[in-house]
């Protein structure tokens, strides 16, 4: 959830716990197979310390929402947070998507986290 709030300031409201809740709703999705493009970085304790977010030629756009995504955040967040959350993913997925060619990809963000930075983290997640 801290690595979502850096990429994405102000989205994501509600409690701490609600908010990790659902953020590991949705990674819990991508990383399963399902979507292709999120890189996570994971500490020597397995701990989250940095992401990426890639489209690669030939993808069909932005991922697909994981099932249940929207009761999940209402569960999680609350209505109101929910809402907001999901106003923003639609907008995201309303805006036109760049053309790529074979061998090229759009790097929609990294996000290394604070106490991680220096360390080579984004570079591996680039690479």
């Amino acid at each position: 959830a801290e690595l979502y709030r850096a990429e994405e300031p102000a989205v994501l409201r509600g409690s701490r716990a609600g908010q990790e809740r659902l953020i590991g709703h949705i990674l819990e999705h991508e990383l399963a197979g399902s979507t292709r493009g999120r890189f996570l970085a994971l500490d020597e304790t397995g701990r989250p310390v940095g992401t990426a977010s890639v489209r690669f030629a030939g993808d069909a756009g932005p991922p697909a929402m994981p099932p249940g995504l929207f009761m999940a955040a209402v569960r999680a967040v609350g209505l109101g947070d929910a809402l907001r959350f999901f106003g923003y993913v639609l907008r995201g997925s309303l805006s036109s998507e760049t053309t790529l060619r074979r061998g090229e990809c759009y790097i929609y963000s990294v996000v290394v986290r604070e106490g991680a930075r220096g360390r080579g983290v984004g570079t591996a997640l680039i690479e």
